[in-house]
């Protein structure tokens, strides 16, 4: 019995000696990956301290339950169960339900339009929640427009899209419209225009109206004897004669249809949808200070001429500007025009006869003070005012650029202005 109980004693020391000789496990790894990659890696609901993609060393044979957090980004499923075996690694991928599109443009710094809707982000930026579908992924930048127009994508569950945008800077076109308080067809003529101007795709970043009182057929036109010098030196201008039969307008410093026959507003649309996207390498923008102060009769104008990309000879372009009523009621009711009017040149200047040459990236500022006469003398109520200011050749009277105060200090008159009965 002895000799049996030292046998078995041997055998356990034995044992025991191997066991303490024997090499350790080795540990298993864990890779993580994830679309989109970048999230924060969480075991067992402790976070790692790594982002995906990683490799987690280290680890103990057993189940463990990982989770990934990253802002803005839902992962389905948002946990899981994966097992991790001694000296083995093991991977699990991570995406979302839905689709990752990343938008980028030339120039930077653009507004991102995704179906119709401002998303509040700037390109570069990428969206990481996006519905599996097709989308219209649009960019917008003030003085700009896309150069191939809005682009349609096709996105799936946990797939990627790419969108690039080369935006070019936007032609704004200008109206000069010449009407009367008793002319027949100037309400029908000015209805056309403020209905163009007050359509979604045409905002004061594409068209910009200005009008002047003519004197024909009622030269007693409060309107019109505001400012006659004005306006018979814009008439003379184009026509080299103080008057002309109205309505009339101008396009760009071109006749529109004829002499008292205007352009029909499809026609206006169609030329709006030609000439913005005319190549132009400049672009004008105005503030102004005392619009808002009707009783003040100065309004100080600061002007600034951008040639963000390439160098642009101007010395045959002067530049002008115009102080005009976005809105003004006259004391006396007409016919047929009414007695609201929109859009009315109150005072111009010519700011410089010459503008020169801009260099690349250079820009030119300019200061002019616009003198607003009393328009009580003439019966007149303005509701408000705005500034325009345009480039134009001096030999062949077109007009290459226009800015103005209205974007962004007003909408449209039909918009914000709804005309009344019987207002042009």
């Amino acid at each position: 019995m002895r000799s049996l109980v030292s046998l078995l004693s041997a055998l356990a020391m034995l044992v025991l000696l191997a066991s303490c000789g024997s090499e350790p496990p080795t540990p298993g790894e864990l890779e993580v990956t994830s679309l989109p990659s970048g999230a924060a890696i969480l075991i067992d609901g402790v976070d790692t301290g790594e982002v995906t993609p990683a490799v987690i060393t280290d680890l103990d044979g057993g189940t463990y339950t990982i989770a990934l957090q990253l802002t803005g980004v839902e992962f389905r499923p948002g946990e899981r169960q994966v097992d991790v075996s001694y000296g083995a690694r093991t991977a699990t991928h991570f995406q979302t339900g839905a689709s990752i599109v990343e938008v980028t443009s030339t120039p930077a710094g653009a507004s991102i339009i995704l179906d119709g809707v401002d998303t509040g982000e700037v390109t570069p930026h990428t969206f990481n929640d996006v519905d599996p579908g097709q989308h219209e992924v649009d960019v917008r930048l003030l003085h700009h427009r896309t150069a191939g127009g809005p682009q349609t994508i096709e996105t799936e569950v946990g797939g990627e899209a790419a969108v690039d945008f080369t935006l070019v800077i936007g032609r704004v076109v200008l109206f000069e419209g010449f009407s009367n308080v008793r002319c027949v067809g100037c309400p029908e003529f000015l209805e056309d225009v403020e209905t163009v101007i007050a359509e979604p795709e045409y905002g004061f970043d594409k068209v910009v109206f200005v009008k002047y009182a003519g004197s024909v057929p009622y030269p007693l036109d409060p309107l019109y004897r505001s400012n006659t010098a004005m306006v018979i030196a814009r008439s003379q201008f184009y026509a080299n004669q103080p008057s002309f039969a109205l309505p009339s307008m101008f396009w760009d410093g071109e006749l529109s249809g004829g002499y008292g026959t205007p352009a029909s507003a499809d026609a206006m649309r169609g030329y709006i949808d030609e000439h913005h996207d005319d190549a132009v390498d400049i672009y004008l923008e105005v503030t102004a200070t005392g619009l808002d102060e009707l009783e003040t009769a100065d309004v100080s104008c600061e002007i600034t001429l951008s040639a963000p990309y390439a160098a642009v000879d101007m010395s045959d372009y002067t530049l002008r500007a115009v102080l005009l009523y976005d809105e003004v009621e006259t004391e006396e009711h007409f016919e047929p025009g009414g007695d609201l009017y929109h859009w009315v040149a109150r005072v111009d200047a010519e700011v410089t006869d010459s503008i020169g040459t801009l260099d690349a990236g250079a820009t030119e500022t300019y200061q002019v003070t616009l003198s607003d006469p009393d328009p009580e003398t003439f019966g007149l109520t303005p509701h408000g005012r705005e500034v325009v200011v345009f480039a134009q050749n001096a030999t062949d009277k077109s007009i290459i650029q226009v800015g103005s105060t209205m974007l962004t200090t007003a909408q449209p008159a039909a918009a914000g202005h709804a005309p009344s009965g019987g207002s042009r």
